[in-house]
């Protein structure tokens, strides 16, 4: 239990960050391409 617990905690906000990355991205990379 205390390694699923672990797992969850360090698992779960890192996919929020990668998936905030990749919004990040897409919208840069729209960015560059409207602005141009």
């Amino acid at each position: 239990m205390g390694v699923f617990a672990v797992f969850t905690v360090f698992v779960v906000p890192g996919l929020i960050i990668l998936d905030l990355i990749i919004l990040l991205a897409h919208y840069i990379l729209r960015l560059q391409r409207g602005g141009r």
